[in-house]
């Protein structure tokens, strides 16, 4: 932003087209050329050449922000896919701790009747233990 007002300003003070471009090329180094690129093609001293040289090196920049683009969507698109197999993967686990849980809960029910059957038994058998037969 610094390099775009600058630009503005100096421009009005940049007597010929190779003092403008030369601020052009500086604010090609800003992160924001939309007002530069502005400021260079309704400068006075725009001539076709300046002009043209400012096309151009949009032109250039608009490639690099495409093919950055299509990047970023090949590695989005590489990272939902990702994502929808690791959330596939999460419900499968999820699915067999669900399976699991219920045959220990089963099992757990089954011994519980078996101690508590047994435990029944122990209780309706008389206690020999002790007696001495007499």
């Amino acid at each position: 932003m610094r390099v775009t007002q600058a630009l503005c300003a100096r421009s009005e003070v940049a007597k010929d087209p190779e003092a403008l471009l030369a601020l052009w090329k500086d604010a090609l180094k800003s992160d924001d050329i939309p007002p530069a690129y502005w400021a260079v093609m309704t400068h006075l001293h725009a001539i076709m050449s300046v002009r043209q040289a400012a096309f151009g090196d949009l032109h250039m920049l608009s490639h690099l922000v495409g093919a950055a683009n299509r990047a970023d969507i090949r590695r989005l698109v590489a990272l939902e896919e990702k994502n929808a197999a690791l959330k596939n993967k999460i419900a499968r686990q999820q699915e067999k701790l669900y399976e699991l849980t219920t045959e220990r809960d089963a099992s757990l029910r089954q011994l519980s009747a078996q101690v508590a059957e047994l435990s029944a038994k122990a209780e309706r058998r008389p206690d020999t233990r002790g007696q001495s037969g007499g």
